[in-house]
């Protein structure tokens, strides 16, 4: 995107997202990585990081909210996201698509799209799922204020961490979450979405442009990875180290 240098704030995140058909950028060839964005455009970020789909069809008419146009591209993500209990709207039958969304209220909805338990907080809400998304790692090389909009690019480096976060919802329902502090014991979205292996990102992830084949090479069943310097056994290597894709080395 024009607007998304190489090496620049949130442009692995927004690069690996695109591929991943997760984002998408703007007509003129931009991300808009400072805009702030809507409800209506926070349901569908989030429907198709947990679904991998576009438009999860299973949830077109699904008459939740009275404002929800029938046929708009947000429709079936609303429906989605009020089902899985990710929105309740915003009262009285209404979830005013068009409003922007506060970093609290993003936070909030992924927290709760990932299954987190977030206990009430003492000072107020939304804090209790900050303080969890926080510990979760959801908030790696954001700055967010609860009150102040959600921007674009913010929002896809939140995505981004949640793919490789613990995935708490899918991992209870097939009996694989156990509480400890061993990540190879949970279930990630990049693994049960997008059936991508565990990676780990640094900042020179995207400097050589290499998130497309990163993104290409854990989608494949390959048994051995050349990077043009070494070749790595993904079999025997994996089972010992997290991988990561640096300019043009994976180890």
């Amino acid at each position: 995107f024009t607007d998304v240098p190489a090496g620049g704030d949130y442009s692995a995140a927004i690069t690996l997202l695109s591929d991943l058909g997760v984002v998408a950028g703007k007509p003129d060839g931009s991300f808009g990585i400072n805009d702030a964005i809507t409800r209506a455009d926070a349901a569908c970020l989030i429907a198709r990081l947990m679904t991998g789909e576009q438009n999860p069809p299973k949830y077109n008419n699904a008459p939740v909210f009275s404002d929800v146009v029938p046929g708009s591209y947000y429709e079936s993500s609303v429906g989605y996201c009020a089902a899985m209990g990710i929105t309740s709207g915003t009262g009285n039958g209404k979830f005013s698509p068009s409003n922007t969304i506060t970093d609290g209220e993003f936070v909030a909805m992924l927290t709760r799209a990932l299954g987190y338990d977030t206990p009430e907080h003492p000072l107020q809400w939304p804090m209790g799922n900050i303080v969890v998304a926080q510990q979760k790692g959801l908030l790696k090389n954001v700055n967010i204020e609860y009150a102040s909009d959600a921007l674009r690019g913010e929002d896809a480096q939140m995505l981004a961490n949640a793919l490789f976060a613990d995935y708490d919802a899918a991992a209870a329902r097939k009996n694989l979450y156990q509480r400890a502090d061993d990540v190879d014991q949970h279930i990630t979205i990049a693994e049960e979405v997008f059936n991508l292996g565990r990676l780990a990102f640094d900042a020179d992830y995207n400097s050589n442009g290499n998130s497309h084949r990163a993104v290409d090479f854990f989608r494949t069943e390959k048994k051995v990875y050349n990077d043009g310097k070494n070749t790595y056994n993904v079999a025997e290597d994996c089972q010992a180290h997290t991988w990561v894709i640096a300019g043009v080395d994976a180890h």
